[in-house]
C-alpha cells in the first residue's frame, strides 16, 4: 500500500474529503448530506435541520407554555380513556379546574390569539379548518353586507317605510296587508259593480219609444219606424196550398188525403186500396201527416 507521500493530489483530496464526510456522518447525518457538506454543496446548519431529534431533547427545546399545554392535553385524553364514560368537553372542563383528579392544581388555558388579516381582508365566520378553506377572506365593498347563511356579499338596503315590508323575492317595499279602496256611495237607483267598481243600473231600464207615425210600423230589431213593404220585403209568402221544404228551403204541395210522397223522386203519388181502386181525395184544411208520409184528416 502507498503511504501519503506516495500518493497523487487528486487521491489525497478524495481521502481527505471522504475522512471529513465520515466525522459529519457520526451526527447523525446521511451520507449524502455529509458528503454534500464536505464538498461545500450545502452548509451544515441546513443539513442538521433535518436530522431528527430525540424526544427528550424536543421537550428540551420546547418552551414552558407548550410544555403545559401538553401536559394538560395529555391528562384529558387520560381522563377521556379512563372508562368512566366521560366525555372530552367533560374531561376538559375537569382538567382546567383548580383542583383535578391528580391533585395537580392547573394554569387556565389560554384562548387562541386571534388571526390577524391583512388590508382589504376580514376573517372568515364560517371558518372550519376544513380542507380549501380560507380563514381570511375579501371585505364587502361599500353598501354590501356578508349573508349569514351563504356567506356571499349582499346588497344593503334601506329600510322600508312605516306599513310596509321588504319582499324577500323582489326586495321591494310593499305593504303588509292590502288596502281596501273607499269608493262613494252610489246615486239612487244605481249599484256599484265588484268586477269594475262602478256604478250601473241595478235592473235593465226599458226604453219607451214614441208611436210610430201613420202608415208605418216598428222593427223589432232595430227598433226604428220603417213601412210595412221593408219588413216584409226579405220573407217569401206561400202560394196557397204549398210549404216550405225543409231540406232545401223551397216551397212544394202539400199532401191531400190518399197521396204520399215518393221517397226517391220526391213527387206526389195516390196511395191504391187492395180491391185495386184509388183512394178518393178530399180537399179539406184539417188535415195531417201519418208515419208514412200521407195526409189524414186532422182530429178536431
Amino acid at each position: 500500500m502507498k503511504k501519503g507521500k506516495d500518493m497523487s493530489p487528486k487521491k489525497k483530496k478524495a481521502v481527505k474529503l471522504a475522512t471529513k464526510a465520515l466525522k459529519l456522518r457520526k451526527k447523525g447525518i446521511s451520507l449524502k448530506d455529509a458528503w454534500a457538506v464536505a464538498k461545500g454543496e450545502k452548509t451544515l446548519e441546513s443539513v442538521m435541520k433535518k436530522v431528527k431529534m430525540s424526544p427528550k431533547k424536543k421537550q428540551a427545546k420546547m418552551s414552558p407554555k407548550k410544555k403545559q399545554a401538553i401536559k394538560i392535553a395529555t391528562k384529558v385524553m387520560k381522563l377521556r380513556h379512563s372508562g368512566k364514560g366521560m366525555s372530552l368537553k367533560e374531561a376538559w372542563d375537569k382538567v382546567k379546574a383548580a383542583n383535578t383528579a391528580f391533585g395537580v392544581e392547573t394554569m387556565p388555558l389560554q384562548m387562541p390569539l386571534p388571526i390577524v388579516c391583512p388590508d382589504g381582508f376580514e376573517f372568515n365566520p364560517m371558518y372550519i379548518a376544513k380542507k380549501d378553506q380560507k380563514q381570511c377572506i375579501k371585505e364587502c365593498r361599500p353598501g354590501f353586507v356578508r349573508d349569514s347563511v351563504t356567506n356571499d356579499c349582499k346588497r344593503e338596503y334601506k329600510p322600508c317605510n312605516d306599513g310596509l315590508v321588504r319582499d324577500p323575492v323582489t326586495n321591494r317595499c310593499k305593504r303588509q296587508t292590502p288596502v281596501v279602496r273607499e269608493y262613494k256611495p252610489c246615486k239612487d237607483g244605481l249599484v256599484r259593480d265588484p268586477v269594475t267598481n262602478r256604478c250601473k243600473r241595478q235592473t235593465p231600464v226599458v226604453r219607451e219609444y214614441k208611436p210610430c207615425k201613420d202608415g208605418l210600423i216598428r222593427n223589432p230589431e232595430t227598433n226604428r219606424c220603417i213601412k210595412p213593404a221593408d219588413l216584409f220585403s226579405g220573407m217569401k209568402i206561400l202560394k196557397p196550398g204549398y210549404e216550405i221544404n225543409p231540406e232545401t228551403g223551397r216551397q212544394r204541395k202539400i199532401l191531400l188525403r190518399g197521396q204520399y210522397r215518393d221517397e226517391k223522386t220526391g213527387r206526389i203519388k195516390q196511395i191504391q186500396r187492395m180491391d185495386g181502386l184509388i183512394e178518393p181525395l178530399l180537399t179539406t184544411s184539417l188535415y195531417g201527416r201519418n208515419k208514412f208520409g200521407a195526409c189524414m184528416e186532422c182530429a178536431m
